[in-house]
């Protein structure tokens, strides 16, 4: 079986679901959901509910204010390079996580999931990771039918 992570690479015109259910460890359960573009709020209600130790560890110094434009950074998600989700627990925001694709330097042009079959048919996982250029990109959207993967021409 491979495993990847969907990570569009254009905004999709699909609605996106409010809040998806995450189990904790303790057995408890708390709500994501992604931080939309410009909202501030439930970043500014994380960094209140932080001790001065935690917002001492977090941003190397015992801040008592996000600033502005650090706050405006956190904020600018565009829901495909710049993702964040905030966690909320009994109606309020408990923590956020982020990725910036960009600083990685990678970009996910496409996402295949499902059962394939490994060159020893084992189980497994499989992540390829490749330089791709737009000839090879064709190529890879060219139609494919085999025994264990079938694609046809993306629009």
């Amino acid at each position: 079986m491979t495993i990847a992570w969907h990570l569009p690479r254009r905004p999709s015109t699909r609605p996106m679901r409010q809040h998806v259910p995450a189990r904790l460890p303790g057995g408890g359960t708390v709500a994501l959901r992604p931080l939309r573009r410009g909202e501030t709020e439930p970043l500014e209600a994380v960094f209140d509910g932080m001790s001065l130790d935690s917002r001492a560890q977090r941003y190397f110094t015992p801040m008592t204010r996000l600033p502005s434009a650090m706050v405006a950074a956190l904020a600018d998600v565009d829901g495909d390079h710049h993702v964040a989700w905030v966690a909320v627990l009994g109606g309020r925001p408990v923590g956020v996580g982020r990725y910036l694709l960009d600083d990685a330097g990678v970009t996910v042009e496409r996402s295949y999931v499902g059962e394939f079959a490994t060159s020893l048919e084992m189980a497994g996982a499989s992540v390829s990771l490749f330089q791709l250029d737009d000839d090879r990109l064709a190529l890879l959207d060219s139609p494919a039918h085999s025994p264990f993967f079938r694609e046809g021409a993306r629009p």
